[in-house]
């Protein structure tokens, strides 16, 4: 399993990587948590946004402005194919904190959907903060992220997160502890959420945190 994740990446198979996302990824269910998070807000950032998958969430939306960014261009290459007719999609190669740290634009969400379980704490803390000053007034950070199952959890939920590429998958209240300790944040919202393998959402295949960070109470981030 380690093995046939290591070869089967979405840079080695960009298409073949978006199919497996959608047969058996959970990609529906995540575009769902994804869409609610949005709700109500119309320009997005998606980090890590890899081939798109989250993006076509917000195609058929046609009040939102999303912009996407990631590290790998044979990725980014298949979304920018994916969504050329939309004018509104915008697609930037490179590290999340160098752009941020350039970028002029605001984001009313800032979405890290299925990245932070790639990195240690140190960089959740830095990505998070980056994300932080790039929020528009009244803008967010929304977190979707794998988490650890439960003892108690089925068979196939306890097996199937070996299966993530991901070498930093942490516990929901490990991941909710290090997103509370975010500096000029605080956490709005949070839960966990299941995600259905395939796109009828069955079977159960993992869990999710979803959460929602907003500047804390006399802090002011972003412009």
């Amino acid at each position: 399993m380690a093995l046939f994740s290591a070869f089967f990446t979405q840079t080695r198979f960009p298409r073949l990587w978006e199919l497996f996302q959608q047969m058996i990824g959970g990609a529906t269910d995540k575009r769902r948590i994804c869409l609610d998070l949005a709700a109500g807000r119309r320009r997005i950032l998606e980090v890590g946004c890899a081939t798109g998958s989250i993006a076509a969430a917000f195609a058929a939306l046609a009040d939102v402005e999303y912009t996407g960014v990631d590290l790998d261009p044979s990725a980014l290459r298949l979304a920018r194919r994916r969504f050329a007719a939309l004018a509104r999609f915008s697609f930037h190669e490179g590290d999340f904190r160098a752009f941020a740290a350039s970028a002029e634009d605001r984001f009313d969400l800032v979405l890290l959907a299925g990245v932070l379980h790639h990195v240690d704490d140190a960089s959740v803390r830095e990505f998070v903060i980056a994300a932080a000053q790039l929020l528009a007034p009244d803008g967010a950070v929304g977190v979707v992220d794998p988490v650890l199952p439960e003892p108690g959890d089925p068979w196939l939920v306890r097996r199937y997160w070996r299966l993530d590429q991901g070498g930093h998958i942490r516990s929901a209240a490990a991941l909710r502890g290090l997103l509370s300790a975010a500096r000029d944040l605080e956490i709005a919202s949070s839960e966990t959420r299941w995600v259905g393998a395939t796109p009828w959402g069955w079977p159960r295949c993992a869990r999710f945190l979803s959460a929602t960070m907003r500047p804390a109470e006399g802090h002011r981030v972003g412009a």
